[in-house]
């Protein structure tokens, strides 16, 4: 590959980064938004550099090490003054332009297109360069802080791919450049996944411009290969450390790979159009499961269609399908078939626009040349046409820059943004309440954690939010009522035993009891045993509703506390919710089938319950007498039962023996002696127990 001897270079490279600076000025007084919040502001394993491992593996930073680690660099310098964060961010981008500038020139020299772009290579670099580093669909990945790890992993992949360029050629120090890029693909793994596509966008481009095949440019350069996809280890690493392939977004539920991969043919056909019309950027679209054909079949028409054109050029080993293969493959881990919490976000596009813009821009440069029917030897005309074409475009599009630039200065002027172009969106509109609610306009709050509580009505972070609320009005009762059914829904949520303890405390002033206990459960929340006495002395206020959360989180923590399970059942039966009782130990007996407690419980319900439809005397004598056996006929509550269930089957001989043997097993007069007696004289009757409503 021939190298770039532009007398120029640098005057082209200057007026790159004179237009980066101009451009993204305004970002410096850009805030913290949304995933700033967890990611920067609120990470606590940011606030030191001198344990660099305890840093770097932490939970929160584990998945893209380096990146976490330059943020705990800008907290050591700055702070938590964004403006210093935006200044790195910034460039990093300023990077990222001169090395995609570097590659292009690189690129259109190459011996695959001799002649056709000698004097013309640094101009076209430059505009494609310009185009993309103005171009506001970038703004998210420059100008949102936490999503450097885009950008910073872009840059990585470009040094990476002009190392291996520069390693090929004439005269090149061939092991050090390789060596370079294997540290930038290494560097980039610790910053974003993404960069497992590199050694395949690689290897293609090395094909077409360099070594001519595949085979071939394995056998020029192994080491290098072998290194690039030394990525990979490092991805591995930090996937088997967080134990989980991808983060949870609010509201993500059953998201399949095929409804995922459907939905990103819209996606993706959405992107190309922002890629060329940059309208109506949102940072936060909360986009939903496609599900209408009449937009997801034109749009897989299109994708499709692009698809078999890259596969057709790739065939061909041309420019064309290196580019469609730089576009499809850096989108593949992000808008294929795996699924992510958010189906559509606009930094992904940080790679795959350089491709589009690329082909754009020599498209029309080509165009140009042919309709003035100028020879292959490139001409003055077709060049400034495009290069001040390129530059009037940079003006716009820098422009367009600039004022999404001013939107990211102010979190709330954002989140209203966002709910313009996207009001079904609930993240948005929770931003808005914890922010009034810092600010003490609980109005405001509560309206806007209704809007969520309508949206997203099955999370635990949406009652979570609104028990806040509530509780800063001082509804007690809301709230712990919230906090409770956050937790029903996620017993493990870190926010919520905390607060709904709180809660407890403040509404039972004068409970001793209680407040011990929700003490113990701030620092105890693991423990069955704490739960187990909350959930008792819960049942001994008569709030039973409460009652019900802590024994079934009992139960939970330990699946084998039969206990639990009664009492959680009891705490149903006192509710007037018997069925929900059942369930409960319908379910306990199927994996605990020798637990006589559970069964006796179950059959006094189908032989006694006021509620004919629920009782079933056959069924309740089926458990009663296998509790019975479990316990040899020797204890009286069981017996008692047994007697209750032959009487709701109609064997009233067999309920008296049983009630007989239950009364010589207690002791005279005592208040179980008198509740048998009272249950036997029915039988004797004719009379079946029914317990009343």
């Amino acid at each position: 590959m021939t190298s770039t001897n532009s007398s120029r270079l640098w005057l082209w490279s200057a007026v790159l980064a004179i237009a980066v600076a101009a451009v993204y000025a305004n970002s410096f007084h850009g805030v913290f938004h949304l995933d700033d919040t967890r990611s920067i502001v609120q990470n606590e394993s940011l606030r030191t550099l001198t344990a660099p491992a305890t840093l770097l593996l932490h939970p929160d930073n584990v998945t893209r090490p380096f990146v976490a680690y330059t943020f705990a660099i800008d907290y050591a310098i700055f702070g938590a003054n964004p403006a210093g964060y935006h200044a790195l961010n910034i460039l990093i981008h300023l990077a990222s332009t001169l090395l995609l500038f570097g590659i292009l020139c690189r690129t259109l020299l190459a011996e695959k297109w001799t002649g056709q772009f000698e004097s013309s290579a640094t101009p076209l670099a430059f505009c494609i360069a310009l185009i993309w580093s103005l171009h506001p669909l970038n703004t998210q990945a420059v100008t949102y802080i936490v999503q450097r790890m885009e950008s910073m992993m872009g840059m990585f992949f470009m040094l990476a791919l002009y190392c291996m360029i520069r390693g090929s050629e004439t005269n090149a120090n061939r092991s050090r450049w390789h060596l370079c890029a294997t540290v930038a693909a290494v560097l980039g793994a610790g910053s974003k996944q993404v960069i497992v596509v590199l050694p395949f966008v690689a290897l293609i481009y090395d094909r077409c411009f360099i070594s001519g095949t595949f085979r071939a440019a394995l056998k020029r350069a192994p080491a290098l290969y072998i290194g690039l996809c030394a990525s990979w280890l490092v991805v591995g690493v930090t996937l088997i450390l967080t134990k989980s392939f991808f983060a949870a977004g609010l509201g993500m539920n059953n998201v399949t790979p095929f409804n995922y991969a459907y939905s990103q043919f819209v996606v993706i056909i959405h992107y190309i159009r922002l890629a060329f019309w940059p309208v109506g950027l949102c940072l936060d679209y909360d986009w939903k499961i496609e599900r209408d054909l009449a937009r997801i079949l034109p749009c897989a028409a299109l994708v499709l269609g692009l698809l078999g054109i890259t596969a057709w050029q790739l065939r061909k080993n041309t420019a064309a399908g290196v580019c469609g293969a730089w576009f499809f493959l850096t989108l593949a881990p992000t808008s294929s078939i795996m699924p992510i919490a958010d189906l559509a976000v606009e930094h992904r596009m940080y790679l795959a626009l350089a491709s589009v813009v690329a082909v754009t821009v020599i498209s029309l440069f080509a165009l140009a040349r042919k309709l003035l029917a100028q020879s292959n030897e490139p001409t003055p005309l077709p060049l400034r046409a495009i290069v001040a074409l390129s530059v009037v475009l940079g003006l716009v599009l820098g422009g367009a820059t600039v004022s999404r630039n001013a939107v990211y200065a102010d979190s709330i002027g954002m989140l209203n943004d966002v709910i313009a172009k996207r009001p079904e969106n609930p993240r948005a509109y929770a931003a808005l309440a914890m922010d009034a609610l810092k600010k003490g306009d609980i109005q405001k709050a509560t309206e806007n954690v209704d809007k969520v509580v309508l949206l997203r009505p099955k999370l635990a972070e949406t009652y979570y939010m609104k028990g806040l609320v509530q509780y800063a009005q001082r509804d007690l009762l809301g709230a712990i009522d919230s906090y409770e059914t956050a937790l029903s829904i996620n017993p493990k949520a870190s926010f919520g035993w905390s607060n709904l303890c709180d809660a407890w405390t403040a509404r039972d002033k004068n409970n001793a009891t209680i407040r011990g206990i929700a003490n113990a459960l701030k620092t105890r929340s693991n423990e069955a045993r704490v739960h187990m006495d909350m959930g008792s002395a819960l049942a001994a206020a008569a709030r039973y509703d409460s009652a019900v959360l802590e024994f079934s989180t009992a139960w939970k923590i330990d699946p084998t506390n039969e206990s639990a399970i009664m009492n959680w059942g009891k705490a149903f039966e006192l509710l007037g919710r018997e069925s929900d009782a059942i369930t409960v130990y319908r379910t306990f007996l199927a994996q605990n089938p020798s637990r006589s407690g559970v069964a006796n419980a179950w059959a006094w319900i189908l032989a006694t319950s006021p509620n004919e439809i629920i009782r079933n005397g056959k069924e309740a004598v089926t458990l009663a007498e296998h509790a019975c056996a479990q316990t040899q006929n020797k204890h009286p509550l069981m017996l008692d039962t047994l007697a209750a269930a032959y009487a709701e089957s109609g064997q009233f001989p067999k309920a008296i023996a049983a009630a007989e043997s239950a009364l010589a097993l207690v002791p005279k007069n005592s208040t179980l002696a008198n509740e048998i007696q009272a249950h036997l004289a029915k039988y004797k009757d004719g009379k079946p127990h029914h317990e009343a409503k």
